[in-house]
């Protein structure tokens, strides 16, 4: 088949019928560009599925462009002319700029558009939420996972195009750890061992303008705005053991992505989220704290890190009606956690701020740093760490690749 490209918006709107009377391709400049692209780069094209059956991240193809739903995600006052244009410049350049959809099934969810050309820094220049019943649900997702990619690629950054996000994203954007700086919201997200200074010096050198905002809080709240920093020697660190088929839901979007039946969305898209246990070594489970997340059974592996909020103890009546819309655990599933005993207290852990580890750790590199650091490793129920082994655990999680 012949290709006829042109920027003529009539002619592109016939391509069907064109193609039907003359057997001529007719693309637009920015469809030619994507499909050499795409011939190019074949394996960046592929879909990356997040939870359960038809959740998935994937990369805008020449096809999307004519059943691409413009008007889902125009800002108040905002021309779909415009945004076209916008959206095509981008999608000009692909070297550059990626451009992701989420779908749910054939629906599209949302829209980013990242760049990672610096060493540091992933710029948004591009993020929309498509007008749905679950825009709040889904606008943390979306940030939580723009900050988790760059945390996978060890960059420290995440800078936010302010006038070119969905304005109901700015309250979340907000409250989970983003300044304004410049037009632009910014996130430090350092994956690294580093005290008050370190952080306060690296954050100086990535966005100068920024540093005011950060020199006066105190470790916790500095740790939270730079999660997954490792920061505080004076916080409680423990190891947390769960399940696979809890883990899945709970901790992270890859951890689902190759079950056939992936977590379950309304809990994984979650920015905190709660872990019902037994009501055991309830003394020491005290926040604030870090969590490291061992995963037993079959995998046997530390596979994210997480803040520790908040620790409950009371009957699963008390627990589940306070944390309902937390956590995967259903009434039976706590019922027969108590064994049919309900006036038996259970604990209730909420957490924040997780991130799976770049490199996750086996129990034998576990083993390793336990016996270099004198201690015996406990894999049957929670147990503190020293922060000296911590780090060791943490530096092991996000290995320097630089």
């Amino acid at each position: 088949m012949k290709i006829f490209v042109t920027q003529d918006q009539d002619l592109l709107e016939k391509v069907k019928e064109i193609a039907a009377l003359t057997e001529l391709q007719v693309l637009s400049p920015t469809e030619l560009i994507i499909q050499l692209h795409e011939l190019s780069e074949r394996q960046s094209y592929t879909p990356e599925r997040i939870a359960g059956l038809n959740l998935s991240w994937k990369r805008l193809a020449s096809p999307d462009l004519a059943s691409f739903p413009y008007n889902s995600f125009l800002n108040h006052g905002e021309r779909q002319g415009k945004f076209r244009e916008k959206l095509g410049s981008f999608l000009a350049t692909p070297n550059l700029y990626k451009c992701q959809l989420l779908q749910s099934g054939n629906e599209v969810i949302a829209i980013r558009i990242f760049s990672s050309d610096s060493d540091k820094i992933l710029t948004v220049p591009l993020a929309r939420l498509a007008r749905s019943a679950d825009q709040l649900l889904f606008g943390r997702f979306l940030i939580a996972d723009t900050v988790s990619k760059a945390i996978s690629q060890n960059l420290d950054m995440v800078q936010l195009d302010s006038l070119r996000i969905s304005p109901s994203l700015v309250t979340d954007i907000l409250e989970m750890g983003f300044t304004k700086c410049n037009g632009n919201f910014v996130r430090f997200c350092f994956s690294r061992c580093l005290d008050r200074a370190e952080v306060l010096s690296a954050i100086a050198e990535l966005c100068p303008e920024s540093i005011d905002n950060y020199r006066n809080m105190l470790k916790p709240e500095l740790g939270q705005h730079c999660s997954p920093l490792s920061l505080a020697s004076d916080q409680n660190h423990f190891l947390i053991p769960i399940r696979p088929g809890y883990a899945m839901s709970l901790l992270g979007t890859r951890l689902s992505s190759d079950d056939l039946l992936g977590g379950e969305p309304s809990v994984l898209l979650r920015w905190d989220n709660v872990y019902y246990r037994k009501k055991t070594r309830h003394k020491m489970l005290a926040p604030p704290g870090r969590i490291l997340w061992y995963v037993s059974e079959s995998q046997k592996q530390i596979v994210a890190v997480s803040h520790l909020d908040e620790v409950e103890v009371g009957t699963p009546q008390e627990l589940f009606k306070k944390f309902k819309k937390f956590g995967i655990l259903k009434w039976d599933a706590i019922y027969e956690m108590c064994k049919g005993d309900i006036s038996k207290e259970i604990m209730a852990l909420k957490f924040s701020h997780t991130f799976l580890f770049r490199e996750p750790i086996s129990l034998k590199d576990m083993r390793t740093v336990y016996e270099e650091d004198g201690f015996w490793l406990g894999l049957q129920s929670p147990s503190k760490i020293p922060v000296a082994t911590f780090r060791k655990l943490f530096h092991r999680g996000y290995p320097d690749s630089s």
